[in-house]
């Protein structure tokens, strides 16, 4: 497995195209009543592999790309600043500006789940071994180990689970609930634990943190808690009419109770089971109760077939900008005889032996500098 350069650029033209995609699927109603949310989370999972693995496996294959955009990526590439070991180029500075970008958002995202967890364990009352809390959670599990401890919370909100490593159902004090309305609100909370959606959504703020400068990511992360939702919600009904009905009487209850009440700012590991409100979930309740029709398979395999050829793509082939000239050179090249010159960080500078520039013969024109040799094969090394 190889990382360079080219590498790199394949990962996040790849990531990017297929959060592009999935914010489609949110955009769209018909897109994502017709594929459903199992699809969509699929292809989040692949965005994610895509995004952890930014590698040339074995059978990739090098594609070559020529023009302006070849020319300008070169440019970027190319070191303006060179002094002992320390090369600075376009790209260096790009990347030490996103690198900062990424490490104070991963810093908010930090400080704002501790300010959640301190809010939490310091004014929280563990009610887990009480009842009716103690029974309802026994039943719930069944015979799975029951990790969660169950909170009250005095806040304005909706009920949560927080939490991975040390889960919570928050359950807010303000919030008065019938005994079926509390069994409702403690099933599906422990259903987002035993479906590890707060890792998800650590997840997925982690990707938007890396991609902070990706408008996009900003929306697939206010997305993500209706496509988490939506998981839980078919499983817990599963596909009885009946289930499903009452489950849906039960939101809309819940949420008629917190309309107009405002809520602090939860973590981004939070998942609230009726928010969003509105018409999100008026959204959740048209998902449980879709039937694709025959007409719309179509859309489903054709949004399958699209991420599927991106993804498999993304490792068959990986994107190689070549240029073929400088802005030194605005004529034809007379032999195109290259030379490379081995620089001290293991890369290349790519020379044209001799070219023809307004009639005039010159030579030693750098061209680029590149990670390895395999556009070059055969090409000969000089020393700097």
């Amino acid at each position: 497995m190889i990382y360079s350069f080219s590498t790199v650029l394949m990962t996040v033209l790849t990531s990017n195209l297929l959060i592009a995609v999935i914010v489609l699927c949110f955009r769209d109603r018909k897109i994502m009543l017709s594929i459903g949310y199992k699809l969509v989370l699929l292809f989040l999972g692949l965005t994610i592999v895509r995004f952890l693995f930014p590698v040339e496996l074995p059978f990739t294959r090098n594609m070559n790309f020529f023009g302006l955009l070849a020319e300008f990526v070169v440019a970027l590439r190319h070191p303006y600043i060179s002094w002992k070991f320390i090369e600075i180029s376009i790209v260096v500075l790009l990347g030490v500006v996103w690198i900062w970008g990424t490490v104070r958002r991963l810093r908010d995202l930090h400080d704002r789940k501790e300010k959640f967890r301190h809010f939490v364990t310091r004014y929280g009352i563990n009610v887990s071994n009480q009842e009716p809390y103690r029974s309802m959670m026994k039943e719930i599990c069944g015979g799975r180990k029951n990790p969660l401890w169950v909170v009250i919370v005095p806040y304005y909100g909706t009920p949560m689970q927080y939490g991975t490593f040390q889960p919570y159902i928050v359950l807010p004090k303000t919030l008065v609930l019938s005994r079926e309305e509390l069994y409702c609100v403690l099933r599906h909370e422990t259903a987002h634990y035993y479906h590890r959606d707060a890792l998800i959504k650590d997840i997925i703020a982690f990707l938007y943190a890396v991609y902070w400068w990706n408008p996009l990511c900003k929306i697939l992360q206010n997305k993500a808690d209706m496509l988490l939702e939506m998981r839980v919600d078919d499983r817990l009904i599963c596909g009885d009419a009946e289930v499903r009905e009452q489950y849906c009487s039960t939101l809309d209850e819940i949420s008629a109770k917190l309309q107009g009440i405002p809520s602090i700012p939860g973590s981004v590991s939070a998942i609230s089971m009726a928010a969003p409100l509105g018409e999100d979930l008026k959204y959740r309740q048209a998902m449980m109760r879709r039937k694709r029709k025959r007409s719309q398979s179509l859309l489903f395999c054709g949004m399958a077939g699209l991420v599927a050829a991106l993804y498999i793509g993304s490792y068959c082939f990986i994107l190689e900008p070549v240029s073929k000239s400088s802005s030194g050179i605005d004529g034809t090249i007379a032999d195109e005889k290259f030379y490379a010159v081995l620089r001290e960080d293991g890369s290349y500078d790519i020379y044209i032996e001799d070219f023809y520039s307004e009639g005039i013969l010159k030579e030693g024109q750098f061209i680029e500098n590149v990670e390895d040799l395999e556009f070059y094969m055969g090409i000969s090394i000089r020393s700097e």
